[in-house]
């Protein structure tokens, strides 16, 4: 059982250092007991410093970016960046052909013209041309009804004295039984043009003219933005994309067709630089915003930047074959100025993350250690009868030199290793 524990620790302290970097000082000292004699030897329990990090490679990326998208649908009339090339806040990149815009725009306003005078009719809609029309119409229908059933009286009266024959009195009653319908229809046209200027209609016609009102104001708005500036001062970078989407991307050149909403290119504010990295699924656990960190790359100066963990993703990235989750981190860093000049946008870098720091450790070897049915133990040589004693120990991680024990050791004791 001894030989397996202590192959064991000894395999995962191997391991640490292949996972991490862990470096510990809280060494043993041999006081007695040649090494290859056989005989137990006597170590001596020292606390030093004890540091675990982790390396991940990472790349340098601009703190702020900007995208910018196409106003709308055209072409370009004239380009005047180049990628990767600096330019200052506010400057023009791209001036937009806006033939096809002002076409669009005309026809907004020519139903802005429309939709305002439809709202200004239904306002004196009963006072307007059709209603009074109409008004009309059942006056004209009334006055004729009202002539007709006086004539039709009239011939009555003649028709009982046998002045006029029958039918005469029969043809101006069914005249009038004509002309009472026409009146009918006459009302009937009058409620439905009074309906036309009714509050639903008017709401109709007040929502048309704020929707072309907006219409408008759209393409103005996209009118005015025919020339594409500079959003923030930087360095333009072409746009993220995936390989599917790039291969559609046509290249920016003058004439080239664009639509509303089309990634241009990418403005890098590289005032703030951050490294980002991607952290193994065993590690990320281990991480937090705010810890400390050193970035070191051949590009950019021998000398470490300091930084500090300034985001921690929580959703793993896109997985890819044969390969475990991975996680996103996002380092600020503080460059010297010799630095901050010499490094570049997509640079690599080696991010070094410390995850533990113990200033007084204890480690002991893994010759020391042994473990039964109740767990690791050690055994430690008794101050007062100078005779070894088993004492249980909690052990913590691994390092290069051994394991760390987190309880059941103090500093100074002896340990008998065999």
């Amino acid at each position: 059982m001894r030989l397996s524990w202590r192959r064991a620790a000894f395999l995962a302290a191997s391991a640490g250092v292949a996972a991490v970097a862990v470096v510990g000082s809280g060494v043993w000292s041999t006081v007695a007991g040649p090494a290859d004699s056989g005989q137990p030897r006597i170590v001596v329990v020292t606390a030093k410093p004890l540091v675990s990090r982790i390396s991940v490679v990472g790349v340098v990326e601009p703190g702020t970016t900007v995208n910018v998208v196409a106003p709308f649908d055209g072409s370009i009339k004239e380009k005047r960046f180049e990628y990767g090339g600096h330019v200052g806040h506010g400057a023009v990149l791209l001036v937009m052909d806006t033939a096809e815009l002002d076409v669009r725009l005309r026809e907004a306003q020519v139903g802005l013209l429309r939709a305002s005078r439809a709202v200004d009719e239904l306002k004196g809609w009963a006072a307007g041309a059709e209603v009074s029309r109409a008004r009309r119409g059942v006056a004209a229908a009334k006055l004729a009804l009202d002539d007709s059933r006086r004539k039709a009286a009239e011939t009555r009266l003649l028709l009982d004295q046998g002045i006029v024959p029958r039918m005469e009195w029969e043809t101006q009653v069914q005249q009038t039984a004509t002309l009472k319908i026409q009146l009918e229809a006459a009302e009937q046209e009058l409620k439905t043009v009074l309906d036309r200027g009714g509050q639903s209609h008017r709401e109709i016609a007040e929502l048309e003219l704020k929707n072309a009102q907006v219409r408008v104001a759209e393409y103005q708005e996209q009118r005015d933005r025919t020339a594409i500036e500079a959003p923030v001062s930087g360095i333009i970078l072409r746009p993220i994309q995936t390989p599917s989407s790039q291969a559609l991307q046509p290249p920016l050149d003058i004439g080239a067709r664009l639509s509303r909403g089309q990634s241009l290119f990418t403005v890098a504010d590289v005032e703030r630089l951050v490294v980002t990295a991607k952290v193994d699924e065993a590690d990320i656990n281990r991480l937090r915003v705010g810890q400390a960190v050193e970035v070191t790359g051949e590009s950019f100066g021998n000398a470490a930047i300091n930084g500090r963990i300034a985001h921690v993703s929580a959703q793993a990235l896109p997985p890819t074959s044969g390969q475990g989750a991975l996680f996103e981190i996002k380092v600020d860093i503080t460059p010297t100025d010799e630095q901050a000049q010499r490094m570049r946008v997509g640079m690599s870098s080696v991010v070094t993350i410390m995850v533990y720091e113990k200033p007084n450790a204890l480690v002991v070897s893994p010759e020391a250690l042994s473990k039964d049915g109740q767990g690791p133990f050690v055994m430690v040589l008794d101050p007062r009868t100078e005779q070894p004693r088993k004492t249980r120990v909690t052990l913590g991680r691994p390092t290069e030199d051994g394991v760390e024990v987190l309880d059941g050791l103090q500093e100074k004791d002896r340990l008998v290793v065999r």
